[in-house]
């Protein structure tokens, strides 16, 4: 099970693509709300959930971290935690304080600069808006799953990995929904830190043990059997997820419970993903076919960048919408067939010029001098994207 296919399971990539092509479709249906005429509103209901897309990106993020150190490295971090560090710092930060600085520009070019705030600016230098409801949200909305992730970065190695060393995947991913689910339960509402999600630590532990079980070995028994239970189970799952999602059902006013369901369903579909496309004794099935496709990649290799500056590529364009689309239907249209695709090619502007610069930077820094700096940046890519697309 560990040879052939292991060199590229291209449909993390794939799966990159889809949700943060969905946190963009939803960022323009949220942002129209009520003015949509009401037979639109329920038409383009399935695309108001963008949140449940940064669950997947939590469970991917810890998926792809822990492909390298369970597959080959036995449960030890390769170079260690230091230049883990560095190359996560590499990988994120520059693309996202890049970003930062765009959504700040965009807003002084607007006329909007009373819109930020002294906390707004230094948490986010700090990367920690997420500490607090008033900043989370503000300059650029999207920039609040980046603190989240940075900030599990760190629990990684320090708190994860140990525990799935000495209690196992289960237990890794128990103990961080424990914690993370602590501060809902002790702290008063309005204060608890709901509005940070602080359980996609386990979530992201969910990742990991998916990588666990992509890995299991099943001894005599057929994995085409095992295949169709992490298939069911994720199947399952999203339906729990999508039937949960109607106005008036109690299960929807929790996050955490639904949350979890999402990281559970896409723990499942992650392992029934990553055994088809390490079993080269059977063809991929349409779905994964689908997923692994050249252009979902594509997209997926500039994911990130299109998931950080989606929102102030909108902001620049709507002094031309509020002139050509006056109409809700006509600014529908504008922003689908314009707004979308414009979004696209300034995301591949950026990716080219900041995002991967960077990350052939933290490859020539952390690989061995007989590597070049090209070979090694395609062999990390293929594992070792940020989760927030």
């Amino acid at each position: 099970m560990r040879s052939g296919k292991t060199a590229r399971l291209a449909f993390l990539d794939g799966i990159r693509a889809l949700a943060a092509f969905y946190v963009v479709l939803d960022h323009h249906i949220t942002d129209m709300g009520s003015r949509l005429p009401t037979l639109l509103q329920r038409a383009t209901f399935w695309m108001g959930f963008g949140h449940y897309a940064v669950d997947v990106f939590i469970v991917l993020s810890g998926y792809c971290l822990m492909l390298p150190i369970d597959r080959d490295n036995g449960g030890r971090m390769p170079g260690g935690v230091l230049q883990y560090l560095r190359r996560r710092s590499l990988r994120i930060l520059p693309p996202y304080f890049a970003a930062l600085a765009l959504s700040l520009l965009v807003i002084w070019a607007m006329h909007r600069p009373d819109h930020v705030t002294p906390g707004d600016l230094v948490t986010h230098l700090l990367v920690v808006h997420n500490f607090s409801s008033r900043w989370i949200w503000s300059i650029n909305p999207p920039l609040w799953s980046v603190a989240v992730e940075w900030q599990i970065y760190f629990a990684f190695p320090l708190l994860l990995l140990p525990a799935w060393r000495r209690l196992g995947a289960v237990g890794c991913v128990g103990l961080g929904l424990c914690l993370g689910m602590l501060p809902h339960f002790l702290l008063a509402p309005g204060n608890n830190f709901d509005w940070s999600f602080p359980w996609y630590l386990g979530l992201f532990g969910m990742g990991m043990a998916a990588v666990v079980e992509t890995h299991r070995k099943l001894g005599d028994r057929p994995d085409g059997w095992y295949r169709r239970v992490c298939l069911m189970a994720a199947a399952a799952a999203f339906i729990i997820v999508a039937f949960s999602t109607w106005r008036g059902n109690k299960l929807y006013q929790h996050n955490y419970v639904m949350d979890i369901l999402m990281g559970l369903a896409t723990a499942a579909a992650l392992t029934w993903c990553g055994r088809h496309s390490l079993d080269q004794r059977a063809a991929n099935p349409p779905l994964l076919r689908f997923i692994s496709s050249k252009p979902l990649t594509m997209l997926g290799a500039m994911s990130f960048s299109l998931y950080l500056i989606h929102v102030p590529v909108w902001w620049m364009l709507e002094p031309v919408v509020s002139r050509l689309a006056p109409s809700p239907l006509r600014e529908l249209a504008f922003r689908m067939l314009v707004g979308v695709p414009v979004a696209i090619l300034i995301s591949y502007a950026f990716y080219r010029c900041i995002e991967r610069p960077c990350m052939v930077r933290r490859d020539r820094a952390s690989k061995p001098q007989s590597q070049t700096p090209r070979s090694s940046a395609k062999a990390k890519a293929k594992t070792e994207e940020p989760a927030i697309a």
